[in-house]
């Protein structure tokens, strides 16, 4: 039996599929290690969503020693570039993952495999339909559990799209099983992922949403919380006042991650994203109205080939107007086989340059709306030593202890930091903290 390592890059996604390959791994006996000098092999589980995440991951490719074996978005949307820096590296792409025990063993005896095909024939969790076996591993007090795979977008810019392909989802048993062992096993926060969670249960039979499944998962007994990942709006749309009430339920965080991407409705006709941004406002609207301090992220890129001077100001006095409290900017890269990566693209000067007004802008409207929170009173629990979690999903710095439930009064705003009076207020603190999200709430 071998010691693994397993690095995962890009979402809350990748992380919910490195904890399925790791319970597989060690159901069959394998040790997984935290440092990759004691390992016998190096699992990378890789992403496509950003040029540079790319060049790190291809860069580890090829300077890793051991035995590799390299699996998720990119291995699986473009195989060849791990090939050509690695061509020995095993690649199994995200439809091939239940066959990582296979791949490692093989590995480790110098095999190469090569698998970018579903050959799963199921086995509960709705592996049937063609998905990996539904499970969850608790890390700390933090379960992530997939609720479906792909999408129904057809963006221009986004190669994930053929990495995952089309919207899969697990059968809302097998979900509320899984966050029921969770939850037994230990886990406080729940994380719900998938590439949108806002079209869960539209393609099952009979079709089903995710306020239906927020509120079966909201009966289960115990004290949890959920935070449901991000959803585009079009969806949010179409069941957006059962949606809102359903946020509304107990045990969900009050944190909606609505990704706009752009402000302006010609890009987004362009990026073919199917909505406009009347939409999204109609969405936030909503969701403010019953729930005033709801924290709101999104998804912002700027450079986009068809974006001019006029369309990027669109999208800057719509940040403004919206007043988002978490933002991912994201500098434009053009991704492989996609159809955006065919037009003109703009020079690197001028999408650096909106990146930086961009980044500003939004971290002055997100230190704004956290001075807000100055005064709150209420009761948190502690997700990281010294981290708390209000039900806003704010974090907030304080003493206390991992899975520890408190209530507490915010004295300190730092920019976008809050603080408990006695809190231990640490030096060199990210000025983009809390508005950098990494597309992590996937």
């Amino acid at each position: 039996m071998a010691k693994v390592f397993i690095k995962t890059y890009g979402c809350t996604y990748n992380q919910a599929d490195s904890d399925s390959m790791r319970l597989l791994l060690e159901a069959s006996g394998h040790e997984i290690v935290e440092a990759e000098n004691t390992a016998d092999l190096v699992v990378l589980n890789s992403c496509a969503v950003k040029d540079a995440t790319e060049q790190k991951i291809l860069w580890k490719a090829a300077h890793t020693q051991k035995p590799l074996v390299v699996t998720g978005c990119l291995a699986q949307a473009t195989p060849k570039r791990v090939e050509v820096v690695n061509p020995s590296a095993s690649i199994i792409g995200t439809f091939a993952q239940h066959g990582i025990v296979k791949a490692v063993e093989n590995a480790l005896k110098g095999e190469r495999v090569f698998s970018l095909k579903n050959e799963d024939s199921g086995g509960g969790g709705s592996g049937g339909r063609g998905l990996m076996h539904l499970d969850a591993r608790v890390e700390g007090i933090i379960a992530r559990i997939k609720v479906s795979v792909g999408c129904l977008g057809h963006c221009t810019f986004c190669e994930t799209k053929l990495a995952r392909g089309t919207l899969k989802s697990h059968d809302m048993a097998s979900i509320k099983r899984v966050v029921g062992k969770a939850v037994a096993a230990g886990a406080v926060e729940v994380q719900l992922t998938s590439q949108d969670t806002g079209c869960f249960g539209f393609d099952l039979k009979p079709r089903t949403n995710l306020a239906a499944l927020l509120c079966e998962l909201n009966a289960i007994p115990g004290d949890f919380f959920i935070r449901v990942g991000m959803m585009n709006p079009e969806h949010a749309l179409v069941q957006l006042d059962e949606l809102a009430t359903a946020f509304e339920l107990p045990k969900v965080f009050k944190f909606l991650h609505l990704p706009i991407q752009s402000g302006s409705n010609a890009v987004l006709k362009h990026m073919k994203r199917e909505y406009t941004k009347e939409d999204v406002r109609r969405v936030v609207k909503a969701f403010r109205a019953r729930m005033p301090q709801i924290t709101l992220a999104t998804d912002l890129i700027v450079g986009y080939p068809t974006e001019t001077n006029a369309n990027f100001e669109e999208s800057m006095d719509f940040v403004k107007e919206i007043g988002f409290d978490v933002v991912n900017v994201s500098k434009y890269s053009a991704r492989p086989k996609t159809p955006a990566a065919r037009l003109l693209q703009l020079p690197n000067g001028v999408i650096k340059e909106r990146s930086e007004i961009a980044s500003a802008l939004c971290l002055e409207i997100a230190s704004e709306r956290s001075k807000a929170w100055s005064g709150w009173c209420g009761e948190v629990v502690f997700t990281e030593p010294c981290k708390a979690r209000n039900a806003y999903y704010r974090t907030i710095v304080a003493s206390g202890r991992v899975g520890e439930k408190k209530t507490l009064e915010i004295t300190a705003v730092n920019g976008t930091s809050l603080f408990e009076t006695n809190a231990p207020q640490p030096h060199g603190l990210n000025q983009f903290q809390g508005i950098k999200l990494r597309n992590n709430s996937k």
